[in-house]
């Protein structure tokens, strides 16, 4: 397994796709109903390869795997194969905060700048993580946050590691954006806003995807769309 320490030149970033093993009753369960829980494990699937896939088109990045649990690893070769993602480790323990914090600080700063990304938007544009990459490169904010519209993020950037920004924060809850800012705030970093987006945690934004999905080009996110064409009565 290859390691941080020696990144190839060609691609400085680093993007980090937090992932959940996608076994039935584990993954999604917010929506279940309408989707049995083997239904929302099939969909959590397809979302994590559309978006490794999406992620690896942004230009110089090199994309990588955290997962949970500890006992994963074999379940993500499995569907991602050793040569799509040549990094996959654990995140570790601790809560949220603790284990987002604990991935920019094995990333910095051999890799700049590090994105972390969760695994709910499978149909997140690359040109909006490319966005970010570009703002920490020049230098024009310390970190970049995507705005979820449930007022969580669906993606954190920095090119170093600031652990003030993981403390506290009210985690699962619409105030986690909000909470971020403030901390951000109290360790005078400038954030930058990238674009609101939707994660897909509930019934209502499985059908907000199927409406924006209708309006993208049909290579965006193939398999979210087969799972779901799958799933209509």
């Amino acid at each position: 397994m290859a390691t941080d320490q020696h990144p190839p030149l060609i691609a400085r970033r680093r993007i980090i796709l937090f992932a959940k093993e996608p076994e039935p009753g584990q993954v999604k369960t917010r929506l279940c109903p309408p989707l049995s829980v083997e239904q929302a494990a099939r969909l959590a699937e397809a979302f994590l390869l559309d978006e490794v896939e999406t992620l690896g088109e942004v230009p110089g990045a090199q994309v990588s795997i955290a997962y949970t649990p500890q006992s994963a690893l074999g379940t993500f070769r499995r569907i991602l194969g050793d040569g799509m993602i040549p990094w996959m480790t654990p995140q570790g323990p601790g809560d949220l905060g603790e284990r987002l914090y604990g991935a920019f600080a094995s990333a910095c700063p051999a890799w700049w700048p590090v994105i972390i990304a969760g695994s709910d938007s499978p149909d997140l544009p690359p040109a909006i993580v490319d966005s970010a990459c570009r703002t920490l490169e020049c230098d024009a904010a310390d970190v970049v946050l995507g705005p979820a519209v449930d007022g969580g993020y669906y993606l954190i950037g920095a090119r170093q590691a600031h652990p003030n920004l993981f403390r506290e924060i009210p985690w699962s809850t619409g105030e986690v954006v909000e909470a971020t800012l403030r901390r951000a705030d109290e360790a005078r970093l400038r954030v930058s806003l990238l674009p609101v987006w939707e994660d897909v945690d509930q019934p209502a934004d499985l059908d907000r995807l199927r409406e924006r999905l209708r309006d993208r080009p049909p290579l965006v996110a193939p398999r979210t769309r087969a799972v779901l064409r799958a799933l209509r009565p």
